[in-house]
C-alpha cells in the first residue's frame, strides 16, 4: 500500500500567535500578537505566572497601547525576530507627538 502525493502541500490559512516580555516606564508587560491572513492584533498584558503563557489581565489603556506600539513600529520591531532579549527601542517625546501621541 502506498500514498502518492500528486500536488505538494500548501498553506490555505495560517495563524501565528506570539508574545514578548517588555519593560516600559519601569513596569513589566507582555505584548501579545495574533497574526493571520487577514491582519494582526496587538494587545498589552500584565505578566501573571499563574496564567497560560504568562498573560495576565489585558491593559485597556489606549495611550499606553499606542505609545508602546508606536515606539516598536517606528523602529521596525513588529516581529518576533526583532524582539530579542536585551534589545532596546526608543522615540523621543517629539517623535511621539508627531505620531499623535
Amino acid at each position: 500500500m502506498k500514498v502518492k502525493v500528486v500536488k505538494s502541500a500548501e498553506y490555505t490559512y495560517q495563524k501565528v500567535m506570539w508574545k514578548a516580555k517588555i519593560e516600559y516606564k519601569d513596569t513589566l508587560y507582555n505584548i501579545f500578537v495574533e497574526e493571520d491572513d487577514n491582519g494582526s492584533q496587538f494587545s498589552v498584558h500584565i505578566p501573571d505566572d499563574e496564567k497560560p503563557w504568562n498573560l495576565g489581565e489585558e491593559v485597556f489603556d489606549d495611550e499606553l497601547h499606542d505609545e508602546i506600539y508606536t515606539i516598536l513600529s517606528e523602529n521596525g520591531a513588529t516581529c518576533p525576530s526583532e524582539l530579542t532579549e536585551g534589545a532596546e527601542y526608543e522615540l523621543d517625546e517629539d517623535d511621539l507627538q508627531l505620531n499623535g501621541i
